[in-house]
């Protein structure tokens, strides 16, 4: 049984694109989407776009303007469900000016009076700030290709609600990320991210861009920037990536990120930001199975308790995440008890015994090459992976399903 069918159904609208994704003042945009509704061809009344420009505090209402799937007025095929709209329009409307930002929608109506806009509802998981589309016209002047630029757009309320809440708040605000390729991603969600890493200037934080779900860029749907020790962080990563025997390690790159019109510069190692992957990205990346549980341990947590992870077997079972890492599980039933297991193995002192018990939960070669990997960097971040440290923050274990053993 379709328990969600609806002879009714609203019109349906996707699709959406303005192109050229970065348009230089002065300058006329094509804005498209595809549009369609129950009955198949014909049944699409009308396609209009809404529009009007940003403002903080926002008292502009949307004027609306017809979209055409006729062949004309900037359409390329009559009677394909593309409806496209110059903007602004060739009819003597005033030139755009630099930095002018647009907030759009598309709205539809049906044969049967069915309506629907789109953007209506976050697909990024963005907070209840208001959706829109948004293009910025301006040029960005100091890209010259040699890194990859995120072009981030928000609305100057968004902008400014981000600027000044808390910097530990993880609700993630409405924003469009333009890629220097030219891609485009409406309704992508912004914050900050990070914990000791983030400080109060805007050039100084962390930032972490959510892509719509069902989108990514090299498949990644989530983008961390860090704007801190950003040459170290992709050198120490690059070399620990290709130290051999698998050992897990974030890809990285060096980027740039354009706020609104605005380069985004942090204050050192030359203004760019290093696009880490997450725990998530590095494990799906290396095994076929990601089913397993991972722990973290992150220092403090947004001014709460701090988790300092180590190697002591500890009773009762809850010290490991009252006292020691914090989880992200996908299997509760073995959750803490694995680490439980790792932990007395670890604190066994039978010479005889314990390389082949050990075995049972690490690839000892694999552990053994990582170690010498953080030796060769001189690391000096706390956790057990420090060589002068037996434990501490900026941990991650991940323990691999098919076969029980934990890698670090």
């Amino acid at each position: 049984t379709n328990s969600v069918y609806n002879a009714n159904a609203s019109p349906v609208i996707g699709d959406i694109r303005h192109d050229p994704p970065l348009p230089p003042p002065g300058s006329s945009i094509a804005i498209a989407c595809r549009a369609g509704s129950r009955g198949g061809a014909g049944m699409v009344h009308t396609v209009k776009l809404l529009w009007r420009w940003d403002a903080n505090p926002q008292t502009n209402t949307y004027d609306e303007l017809q979209m055409f799937d006729n062949g004309l007025n900037g359409d390329a095929v009559a009677g394909d469900n593309i409806y496209t709209r110059m903007f602004p329009t060739n009819n003597g409307s005033a030139a755009v000016t630099n930095g002018a930002l647009l907030d759009f929608k598309i709205g539809v109506l049906d044969q049967w009076a069915g309506a629907a806009t789109n953007p209506a509802i976050s697909i990024a998981d963005t907070g209840t700030n208001a959706l829109c589309c948004l293009c910025f016209f301006g040029n960005d002047t100091a890209f010259t290709g040699e890194y990859d630029t995120y072009h981030v757009l928000m609305t100057a309320s968004n902008r400014s609600l981000l600027e000044t809440r808390g910097l530990y708040l993880r609700t993630t605000l409405d924003s469009t990320c333009i890629t220097s390729d030219g891609d485009i991603f409406y309704n992508s969600g912004v914050r900050y991210r990070g914990d000791s890493s983030e400080i109060a200037a805007p050039n100084q934080v962390n930032y972490y861009v959510r892509l719509p779900r069902g989108e990514a860029i090299a498949g990644r749907d989530i983008l961390p920037l860090n704007h801190e020790r950003q040459l170290k962080q992709r050198l120490g990563m690059t070399v620990a990536h290709d130290s051999g025997y698998g050992v897990l390690a974030s890809d990285t790159k060096l980027v740039r990120l354009w706020l609104n019109g605005a380069y985004v510069q942090p204050p050192t190692e030359g203004g760019l930001f290093v696009q880490l992957d997450r725990i998530e990205d590095i494990v799906g990346s290396h095994f076929a199975d990601d089913s397993g549980n991972y722990y973290t341990a992150n220092g403090s947590q947004a001014g709460g308790p701090s988790y300092q992870g180590s190697l002591d077997y500890v009773t009762p079972l809850s010290s490991y995440f009252t006292q020691y890492l914090v989880d992200k599980t996908n299997n509760p039933v073995t959750i803490w008890h694995e680490m439980s297991n790792l932990c007395w193995i670890v604190d066994q002192a039978n010479a005889s015994t314990f390389p082949t018990i050990l075995s049972n939960r690490i690839d000892i070669r694999y552990w053994a090459r990582y170690f010498a990997t953080q030796v060769a960097l001189d690391k000096g971040e706390g956790g057990f992976d420090d060589p002068g440290a037996p434990g501490g923050d900026e941990l991650r274990l991940y323990c691999n399903p098919p076969s029980g053993q934990f890698y670090i």
